[in-house]
């Protein structure tokens, strides 16, 4: 069946941008709660927006100014971010083939809107699917439906990348392939053996991400 779209997420697949999401977070915790959380803490509350985080996190001591302190410090630390090397490729490539591009993230619209600017990837991309557009954030395929029909892509057309379980059991449901982005797991094999759901493949190196891409393209 021909490739006709690909959908990405955003963090840890884009964009190493997950030490940056911990200092924010981490940053406005200090303040509302004196102390900060460990990474596995604030990870495991990961799946809604970063507003339903920091409710979740936050209970009663939420206002609307501590979203605010967050967004801050997301925007003036959002130097420490980088893109992978040969994501620009990867999309390059896809564009290049008239592969739809997409975006599905449970991170908010602000923040992903922010971070493909700061980074030059938002030309890249011709639908942008966030927590916020959802009332059922992944693993739910809601967001994936969505994308797909954007893109006027059936399930079979469509493959998603990402490097969590949330993303693999999105694409299985919504009866669409799947691809693990693990080129910012420090130990791969062993997270890939951890996981609940597991992608249909994955990639270690973007390069080899890129070549695999290649070769769907050249079958379809």
């Amino acid at each position: 069946m021909k490739l006709k779209a690909v959908i990405f997420d955003v963090d840890q697949t884009l964009a190493a941008t997950q030490d940056l999401i911990l200092a924010a977070f981490n940053h406005v915790l200090a303040k509302c709660l004196k102390k900060e959380l460990a990474a596995e803490e604030i990870i495991a509350a990961f799946g809604p927006t970063e507003e339903g985080i920091l409710k979740n996190l936050l209970g009663v001591r939420y206002t609307p100014q501590v979203l605010e302190d967050f967004y801050r410090y997301y925007q003036s630390h959002h130097h420490r971010v980088r893109v992978y090397p040969g994501i620009p490729q990867v999309l390059s490539l896809l564009s290049s083939h008239r592969i739809g591009r997409g975006i599905l993230t449970g991170k908010g619209n602000r923040s992903t809107l922010f971070t493909l600017s700061a980074t030059n990837l938002l030309p890249s991309f011709e639908v942008i699917v966030t927590g916020d557009n959802l009332s059922r954030p992944k693993p739910h395929p809601e967001g994936l439906y969505k994308a797909m029909a954007a893109l006027k892509a059936d399930p079979e057309q469509t493959l998603l990348v990402g490097d969590a379980a949330a993303d693999f059991m999105a694409a299985k449901e919504a009866g669409a392939r799947c691809w693990g982005a693990y080129w910012g797991v420090p130990e791969p094999e062993t997270y890939h053996k951890s996981l609940s759901v597991r992608p249909d493949r994955f990639f270690t190196q973007v390069p080899d991400f890129h070549q695999a891409l290649l070769k769907a393209i050249s079958k379809s």
